[in-house]
């Protein structure tokens, strides 16, 4: 197999809170070409990710949060794709970036909603 295969961190820890739904970040992958974080909605009462307010989507449409990525080598992170998922009790969430993450950057900080959010900081 000629693949390099990804380096996968397990962080299993809360990103934030969106509409009273709590986000934990379940894997970061760390492929060569792209870095893949997947996340869950922990299940509880009150929150649900749901359309904002005046979206034209029906009332359960489920919306994926925003997510940022930084390294202290400021690589230029874009979201290329994302997915959202689940029943009525949890959603998985996942969030694709490219490009790779550089071979000599060590620590990748996440953050959920605003980019001035709570830092997540993950280290290879």
């Amino acid at each position: 197999m000629n693949a390099e295969l990804p380096h996968i961190l397990v962080p299993l820890t809360e990103l934030g809170e969106v509409d009273g739904a709590v986000i934990v970040a379940t894997t970061v992958e760390l492929w060569p070409d792209r870095v893949l974080v997947r996340a869950v909605e922990l299940p509880n009462e009150g929150g649900k990710l749901t359309a904002p307010e005046g979206d034209p989507a029906s009332p359960n449409h489920r919306w994926l949060p925003a997510l940022y990525l930084s390294d202290e080598e400021s690589t230029p992170y874009r979201l290329s794709s994302g997915s959202i998922g689940g029943t009525d009790t949890t959603e998985s969430m996942t969030w694709i970036f490219r490009p790779g993450m550089p071979a000599d950057v060590r620590h990748l900080t996440v953050r959920l909603g605003e980019p001035g959010g709570e830092p997540m900081l993950l280290t290879r």
